[in-house]
């Protein structure tokens, strides 16, 4: 991440892994922000290679707590629609339709 990126609070677009092909552009929150600046002079991934899904899998197993898929996609819509309170604007952030973001937080 440049520091062009870091002053227009936006991470780079990534389209690897998304069903669709759509873009997904969510903003980086101030807290990002200020957790990324001391990765300002760093090259490379600013974490390596993790098997994300494998550890919630446990942690969530330890806990007693079923993981339920796209637990993280559905936190982060319902968030931040919960602070915007604008679904055409989360959509676009999110890569889904208003249809699917408003059936999928208005349910939660």
């Amino acid at each position: 991440m440049g520091t062009g990126e870091l002053a227009g609070k936006r991470h780079r677009d990534s389209r690897q892994g998304c069903k669709t092909g759509a873009r997904r552009l969510a903003p980086l929150v101030p807290a990002a922000a200020e957790w990324l600046k001391s990765y300002k002079d760093a090259r490379g991934p600013v974490i390596g290679q993790i098997k994300l899904y494998e550890r919630l899998e446990k942690l969530s197993e330890s806990a007693g707590v079923p993981w339920k898929q796209n637990a993280l996609r559905h936190s982060f819509c319902s968030y931040r629609m919960a602070t915007l309170k604008d679904a055409p604007r989360v959509s676009y952030e999110a890569g889904n339709s208003v249809r699917m973001i408003n059936g999928t937080t208005i349910r939660l």
